[in-house]
C-alpha cells in the first residue's frame, strides 16, 4: 500500500455524508464540471463509504470520490479548495482513497489526471496509460427531431458488460433510469448505444458510447447530433480510438485540453469498444 505523507496543514479525513453534498457541488461548480447534487446522492447510495472529505478544524477543504466495479475502481473529483492547496492535502486524500480501495480487494484503480496533478499521481505509484481526449460541440441553432426512447435498462447493461468487461451495472442502471438522460441505440436487438446525460451548466455529456465495431459508431453519433444537437455536447474519447477523434472533428466538434488516463495495480485494456468514456470521474 502507498505510504502516508505529512501534510503541512494537518487535516482529518472522513467519509462524505449527505451533509457534505452542498460543499461537493460548490467545488465542482468552481471547476465547471457540471455536477448535480443528485450525482453525489447516487454515489453515496451506491458506494456509501467510497467518497471522502478533508477537514481542517471545522472547515471542509477538499474531497475525493470513488466508484467500485468489482475488482476495478475509479477515482475522481479530487479537489482542494483554493487557499489550502500546496500543503499535501490532495496527496493525503489520494492515499486515503487508494488504501480504502485496496482494502476492499480492488486490483486496478484508474483516474483521469489533470496535468497539474500528474507528477503527484506518479509519485503515488500511478502509471501512464493513454491520453483521455476531450471534444465539445456548440449548440446547433437548427431544429432537431425529438426522440423518445423506451429501451429497458437490462439489455443495455448486458451489452455494456459484454463489450467493456467491467461490472459497472449499478451506476449504469442509475444513469439509464435518470429521467434527465436520453438513450440512442443501434440494432434490434440493441448492439450499440450512446447515453446522453444532462449536466449542470447547460450542456450534455454523450457518455458512454459503446459499440462492437467502428461501422456502428458514425450512425450512432449522427443520430445523437440529429436529435440532441440543439444543446452543447461533450465527449471524452480514449486515445487508442483515433478514428473516433477524427470523426468527431468532421462533425463540428472541437478538441479541448486532454487529461491523462492513469492506472495503479494491474493494467486493464478494455478500450476496444469504448468510443466515449462514462465520465472523467467514473471511468
Amino acid at each position: 500500500m502507498p505510504g502516508r505523507t505529512r501534510p503541512i496543514e494537518k487535516c482529518r479525513i472522513t467519509c462524505m455524508t449527505p451533509a457534505d453534498i452542498a460543499f461537493a457541488v460548490s467545488l465542482t461548480d468552481r471547476e465547471g464540471w457540471g455536477f448535480f447534487g443528485s450525482d453525489f446522492e447516487t454515489r453515496l447510495r451506491l458506494y456509501p463509504s467510497g467518497s471522502f472529505v478533508a477537514r481542517h478544524g471545522r472547515e471542509s477543504v477538499g474531497m475525493i470520490s470513488s466508484v467500485t466495479y468489482g475488482t476495478y475502481a475509479y477515482l475522481g473529483n479530487l479537489i482542494v479548495r483554493e487557499g489550502h492547496r500546496g500543503h499535501g492535502i490532495g496527496a493525503e486524500l489520494m492515499l486515503h482513497a487508494v488504501n480504502y480501495l485496496l482494502g476492499k480487494g480492488v486490483t486496478t484503480i484508474e483516474l483521469d489526471g489533470v496535468w497539474g496533478a500528474v507528477t503527484m499521481y506518479r509519485k503515488l505509484g500511478f502509471r501512464d496509460k493513454h491520453l483521455s481526449l476531450r471534444f465539445s460541440r456548440p449548440a446547433d441553432k437548427r431544429a432537431v427531431e425529438p426522440m423518445n426512447s423506451a429501451i429497458p435498462a437490462t439489455p443495455i447493461i448486458a451489452l455494456d458488460r459484454k463489450l467493456v468487461g467491467v461490472a459497472r451495472q449499478r451506476l449504469l442502471r442509475a444513469a439509464l433510469t435518470d429521467r434527465r438522460n436520453s438513450l440512442v441505440v443501434q440494432g434490434s436487438p440493441v448492439s450499440a448505444y450512446a447515453l446522453i446525460r444532462e449536466r449542470a451548466g447547460g450542456f450534455s455529456m454523450v457518455a458512454p458510447i459503446i459499440a462492437p465495431s467502428w461501422r456502428q459508431v458514425p450512425p450512432l453519433v449522427d443520430s445523437v447530433i440529429k436529435h440532441y444537437g440543439d444543446r452543447p455536447l461533450w465527449v471524452g474519447v480514449p486515445e487508442p480510438n483515433y478514428r473516433m477523434s477524427q470523426f468527431l472533428l468532421s462533425c463540428g466538434f472541437v478538441s479541448r485540453e486532454p487529461s491523462l488516463r492513469m492506472y495503479y495495480g494491474t493494467r486493464l485494456n478494455y478500450e476496444k469498444h469504448v468510443y466515449g468514456i462514462f465520465g472523467p470521474a467514473i471511468g
